[in-house]
């Protein structure tokens, strides 16, 4: 197993009223051939690639201060199919379905909720698309935004139980279509 460790890198910037933290996916540490590919039209002009193959993924760690709860989140990914990622969060697994972009240059974002605690939360993302940043917005599902409260939700096809089957395991392709 091969292991790149870097320093996770973040900026806090203000979007409306809320307070958003971003966090560049490929500064996490990456596993089983994940790679840091060059993508100029991404974050930072850089993203997480080759997660379709087996075994690979990118984990890194937060420092969410002293608030809990469910938060708000985006997800930047780029994919030519619809396929799924699995996420853990803490001990939290779950399966993502990631609708397609067209192609693997346009990057679009994924509505998430995420349930963190306070200090240090560990987030990875193993199999699917190209991932290039996750943003949290601190002040969770209290938000009057009308573009957030009709924005899509996330299709998250099952929640895991923590002693799930090894998630590296191929993904066989479905028929199910996924239509926005």
């Amino acid at each position: 197993m091969k292991y790149l460790s870097l320093i996770l890198l973040f900026s806090s910037f203000v979007y409306g009223a809320e307070n958003v933290k971003r966090y560049e996916i490929e500064a996490g540490t990456l596993t089983n051939g994940a790679v840091i590919k060059t993508v100029k039209v991404a974050s930072g002009s850089q993203v997480v690639g080759d997660l379709q193959k087996k075994g690979a993924s990118v984990e890194f760690i937060i420092n969410h201060g002293s608030s809990a709860g469910t938060f708000d989140a985006k997800l930047a990914y780029a994919c030519d199919r619809n396929m799924k990622t699995f996420m853990k969060v803490n001990e939290e697994k779950s399966i993502v379905e990631l609708p397609s972009t067209s192609n693997w240059q346009r990057y679009k974002t994924l509505d998430l909720k995420l349930t963190l605690k306070p200090g240090e939360n560990k987030i990875s993302f193993t199999r699917g698309a190209n991932l290039d940043y996750l943003e949290i917005y601190n002040s969770g599902l209290s938000t009057s935004n009308e573009s957030q409260q009709n924005a899509e939700q996330p299709k998250v096809k099952e929640k895991l139980p923590a002693q799930e089957s090894d998630p590296t395991e191929p993904i066989k392709p479905e028929k199910e279509t996924i239509s926005i």
